[in-house]
């Protein structure tokens, strides 16, 4: 457990390697420190200059209302529950779209399918390339919850639709 001053902390906050735990230090051992909105903002300072996000920290803009802190905790549960909240979500204090992260566009080769007669009952022969299929039914879900279509977006569903066998 660590001891110390707030200052000593601080220093010690921009100093050393916290990840490692060096010096047997725990993000847990100042949690209560936190209370105080002052010596949190300072905390949250340095660990936003040194790149180090810990979670039970974040938590504390929710007592404090720091409204950039928020922002940053609710991205971070949202991305790592996307299964859950789908690929985009907008909020009075958040916006997510998550189709970029989540969905990768991915050009077939050849563009054309060059079979000379259908395979199965149906027309839907493409259906048999699973990872297509993946990718195609990903797209329409971040269609979906984007909600209008933008040109680039336009150009792929065509470029699927042609993948399809759909010309018509």
């Amino acid at each position: 457990m660590m001891g110390g001053n707030e200052q000593e902390i601080l220093e010690f906050l921009e100093r050393e390697n916290i990840l490692t735990g060096e010096k047997q230090f725990s993000m847990n051992d100042i949690m209560f420190m936190l209370k105080k909105k002052e010596f949190y903002l300072k905390v949250v300072e340095i660990l936003r200059k040194r790149r180090f996000f810990d979670i039970q920290v974040w938590n504390w803009a929710f007592e404090h209302n720091d409204v950039p802190a928020m922002k940053e905790r609710l991205q971070e549960y949202i991305i790592n529950q996307r299964e859950v909240y789908g690929y985009s979500i907008k909020t009075s204090l958040l916006s997510i779209h998550k189709g970029s992260s989540n969905y990768r566009h991915l050009d077939y080769y050849p563009l054309v399918n060059a079979r000379a007669h259908s395979i199965g009952q149906g027309k839907e022969y493409w259906a048999l390339n699973k990872n297509f299929r993946k990718t195609y039914d990903t797209f329409l879900l971040v269609l979906f919850d984007q909600g209008e279509l933008k040109d680039a977006d336009r150009m792929q569903l065509v470029q699927y639709w042609q993948l399809q066998g759909r010309i018509a």
